[in-house]
C-alpha cells in the first residue's frame, strides 16, 4: 500500500489517495497483478485515530465493569482508583461514560471520610462498544501475518497470504514452496511412514530420534505459552509459537515474549493481539540479527589475536 498525491487541476488540489497493489508470486519474484484505489489518506488517518480512541475507551470501561463484578457489584471509589491500572484521565472518563449510560451509579461524597463515594454496577451484562462506523480493525487492509513481514495481502478467510498457507491444514508454512506443507504436517507424514513395531522405538533409531525431538519441542512450546499467558494474557495459537520456534531458538523466542510484555505494560495493556504478535516477531528478528553480528565480531577479534601471536 502506498500513498498518491495527485496534481492540482484548475486550482483544486486532490487529496492524497491510497493505492492498493494486488501482488502475485512466481518462483522467487513478486509481480503486481493489478492496482486499485482506496480512500483518502486523511480519512484513513482519521479512522485509525478514532478506532484507537474507541479501543482505549472500551478497555477502560471493561476494567471498571470487571472490577465491580469481582466485588459483587459495589466498591469504594478510592479502591477503584488505587487498584485498577491505567491513567487518571482514562479511569475518570470510564466512570463518566458508564454513569451517563446508567451502567453504574455513584453515591456518596467525593473525598468525604464520613460519607465516602461508592460505585455500584447496575447492568452487569453490559458490553462496552461504540467503534466508529466502518470499523474493521486498526486498518482496512489486512496483510499476511508472516513474522518476516510479508507484503502480500492475506487470503480471504485466513491471516496469511496464499504463499504461506499449508495445503494440508491451512496453517502457516514458511517453506511451502518445497512441497506445499507446513513443518508440522511434514513431520506427521514422516511419522506415519515409519514402520510399525510392537516394541518401543530405540532412541538411536530414526523413529526414536523423531519422537524424542517432537517431545522436546512440545515441552518448550508449553513453557513459552505459559510464559506468555502469565505475563501478557491470552496467548496466540500454538501454531504461532511453532512458527517462532521453527525460525528462532528458544532463548530468542523467550526474550521476544519478555520484551512484548514490557511494551504491553507500558501501553496500559492496550496492545491488540495482532500488534503483540508482530512486535514479538520484530524483537526476535532484531535479536537474531544481533546474535549473528556479535558472533562475527567475536570471530574477527579471535582472528586478530591469532595474527598478533604469530607476529
Amino acid at each position: 500500500m502506498i500513498w498518491l498525491q495527485s496534481e492540482t487541476r484548475i486550482g483544486t488540489s486532490w487529496e492524497a489517495t491510497i493505492l492498493n497493489a494486488d501482488l502475485i508470486q512466481k518462483n522467487d519474484t513478486q509481480y503486481v497483478k493489478e492496482f486499485s484505489l482506496g480512500g483518502s489518506l486523511d480519512s484513513e488517518v482519521a479512522m485509525t485515530k478514532a478506532t484507537h480512541d474507541a479501543q482505549k475507551r472500551v478497555s477502560y470501561e471493561n476494567r471498571l465493569i470487571t472490577f465491580l463484578k469481582e466485588r459483587n457489584g459495589v466498591a469504594a471509589w478510592t479502591e477503584y482508583w488505587d487498584i485498577v491500572p491505567g491513567s487518571s484521565d482514562g479511569k475518570q472518563a470510564a466512570v463518566e461514560n458508564l454513569a451517563k449510560k446508567e451502567v453504574i451509579r455513584r453515591s456518596g461524597v467525593p473525598k468525604s471520610k464520613t460519607n465516602p463515594q461508592y460505585l455500584q454496577l447496575l447492568k452487569p451484562d453490559y458490553i462496552p462498544s461504540g467503534f466508529p462506523s466502518g470499523f474493521v480493525g486498526l486498518t482496512s487492509h489486512k496483510y499476511c501475518a508472516d513474522p518476516n513481514h510479508c507484503v502480500n495481502l492475506a487470503a480471504e478467510g485466513s491471516e496469511y497470504c496464499k504463499k504461506h498457507i499449508c495445503d494440508i491444514c491451512g496453517g502457516f508454512s514458511h517453506d511451502r514452496e518445497n512441497d506445499g506443507k507446513c513443518h508440522r504436517c511434514r513431520t506427521n507424514e514422516q511419522i506415519q511412514a515409519l514402520p510399525r513395531t510392537a516394541s518401543p522405538a530405540s532412541p538411536a533409531s530414526p523413529e526414536g530420534r523423531i519422537m524424542h525431538e517432537l517431545t522436546e519441542i512440545t515441552e518448550l512450546l508449553t513453557e513459552l505459552i505459559k510464559l506468555w499467558e502469565r505475563l501478557i494474557g491470552t496467548a496466540p495459537s500454538q501454531q504461532q509459537f511453532e512458527i517462532w520456534m521453527a525460525q528462532f531458538d528458544f532463548e530468542i523466542t523467550k526474550q521476544g515474549i519478555l520484551k512484548t510484555a514490557m511494551k504491553n505494560m507500558s501501553l496500559d495493556g492496550l496492545m491488540t493481539a495482532e500488534h503483540r504478535v508482530r512486535f514479538a516477531s520484530k524483537c526476535m528478528i532484531v535479536q537474531a540479527q544481533r546474535n549473528v553480528e556479535h558472533a562475527a565480531n567475536r570471530a574477527a577479534v579471535a582472528k586478530g589475536m591469532e595474527s598478533r601471536e604469530e607476529l
